[in-house]
């Protein structure tokens, strides 16, 4: 019986596959279309974006700073999301960067062995996040045309990523999250111009599955929209939209002429979310670590409905009727914040080079 049914299952996927082949051929005017979009946005956002901290992120890693981080920051990270120091990297990494950069960290750091199975599943909820350029630039500034929103939402999603991890604390909560042997003694005696081509290539593998994953969510969305707008209501074609792929789907979102309140809770859920396709990428970093993504998805989704409560509870409170009276009070405001969001962000780099400065220094030594 067990055999009949994964024949069937088996059967059932070749039919999927051979109706998306004809799907694809059958339409190929609109696949052309959308994926010269998903190519233009690859290489004007996608990869200036994310190919830097791909390479600075794998030298952090491979030049021990890692190490450090185990060191200073389990003191805060073991009694907060019940992990050790390490933890701390993909998350402020993850949160600057965005997708999927706190995956990708994760995965190196499983495969150095600084991370138990354990400690990897706590992480991947609350560690892979949007970064700023993505929601601040792209989702507020150019799909809101208000960098504010865009703030806002990035401080929500933030905020809901801590909450979703100390809740992720208790996950498997018997099992202990030891270090394994012979992990914080185990780095690799390489020299500075190995970890460096080490880091490029390894950037440029990720990159290329990255945009990969895009473009072929882009080209599944521009065949499957058509359908799903004559066979669904409006309102479910609209939310399959948001689930398959964040940055169409906040897109689809900016466009469907919701309330700004509501409009902003949805676009939080999106954000929060990431959708499938960041869960596929997500899928290929981690995978060759034998880390489950059920803990990723439940975690997701949490957060992405609390980014969305969150916003649409706050939101009497921020955008009320007062604040235009003080309008250059809160024009100043902003300003702070984005000038001490800056700040905190080139001291974070200046830390990581000191540190990467004094691990390899030591490797020499």
């Amino acid at each position: 019986m067990k055999g009949y049914i994964k024949r069937l299952k088996r059967g059932g996927l070749y039919v999927f596959l051979l109706m998306c082949m004809f799907l694809l051929a059958f339409r190929s005017r609109h696949v052309i279309n959308g994926l010269q979009e998903a190519m233009r946005m690859c290489y004007q956002t996608v990869i200036p974006s994310l190919f830097p901290f791909f390479v600075v992120s794998g030298l952090l890693v491979k030049g021990g700073f890692a190490h450090c981080c185990a060191r200073l920051l389990s003191p805060i990270m073991k009694p907060l999301f019940s992990v050790n120091g390490a933890g701390a990297l993909p998350f402020v990494i993850g949160l600057i960067s965005g997708y999927p950069m706190g995956a990708g960290i994760i995965a190196e750091l499983r495969k150095k062995g600084m991370l138990t199975k354990v400690e990897a599943e706590r992480l991947l909820p609350f560690c892979n996040n949007a970064g700023p350029l993505f929601v601040i630039g792209a989702v507020g500034g150019g799909m809101l045309h208000s960098v504010q929103d865009g703030m806002f939402l990035y401080g929500i999603h933030g905020l809901c990523a801590l909450v979703v991890g100390f809740f992720f604390r208790f996950y498997k909560r018997s099992i202990s999250p030891i270090e394994e042997k012979g992990v914080i003694d185990g780095q690799q005696h390489n020299t500075f111009l190995q970890t460096f081509s080490e880091s490029v290539s390894g950037a440029v593998q990720t990159m290329l599955m990255v945009c990969g994953y895009i473009l072929f969510f882009s080209a599944v969305t521009s065949v499957v929209t058509p359908f799903l707008n004559q066979l669904l209501p409006t309102y479910a074609a609209f939310w399959i939209r948001v689930v398959l792929e964040v940055t169409g789907g906040a897109f689809s979102i900016s466009k469907a002429g919701f309330s700004h309140r509501f409009l902003l809770a949805a676009m939080a859920f999106c954000i929060g979310t990431g959708g499938l396709c960041v869960m596929m990428q997500v899928a290929g970093l981690v995978t060759q670590c034998k880390v489950s993504l059920k803990t990723y998805a439940v975690g997701k989704l949490l957060q992405g409905v609390l980014s969305a409560v969150c916003v649409y509870s706050l939101y009497p409170f921020i955008y009320s009727e007062k604040v235009s009276t003080f309008a250059p009070f809160v024009s100043h405001q902003t300003t702070t914040i984005m000038e001490i969001m800056g700040t905190c962000g080139n001291l974070f780099a200046l830390l990581a080079c000191i540190g990467l400065c004094i691990s390899v220094y030591r490797i020499k030594k």
